[in-house]
């Protein structure tokens, strides 16, 4: 490998943290606003192409018919992923709504999912 194909190959590193950065801020923004819209399955739905969409085109576009670059673009995404995980992470989440909701998510898991 020369030393371009290994500066190409951090571009498309990069260019994969920020397609993760994307997909993961776009997903938790759509879960966290499915709350409060009465047409759950459309919003998702919606979110959901338009996010698939942009990530095979941009990961199709990246690629330039070299699987090198896709599978660091992969990476890069790949890492995005678990970096989000640990700060936006459930545990923290479920302490913080435990902790403000009490014996009230029985009834609230439940009257969410049967809508």
């Amino acid at each position: 490998m020369n030393q371009d194909t290994i500066l190409i190959l951090i571009g498309m590193f990069m260019a994969g943290l920020a397609l993760g950065a994307f997909y993961f801020i776009s997903l938790w923004q759509t879960v966290r606003s499915v709350m409060h819209t009465e047409n759950r399955a459309r919003l998702l739905m919606i979110s959901f192409v338009v996010r698939l969409a942009v990530i095979l085109t941009a990961f199709f576009l990246l690629m330039n018919g070299h699987w090198e670059r896709l599978a660091a673009a992969m990476v890069g995404f790949i890492v995005m992923r678990k970096i989000l995980t640990y700060h936006l992470g459930r545990k923290k989440r479920w302490k913080r709504f435990m902790n403000s909701k009490g014996a009230d998510i029985d009834k609230q898991l439940k009257e969410f999912l049967w809508k």
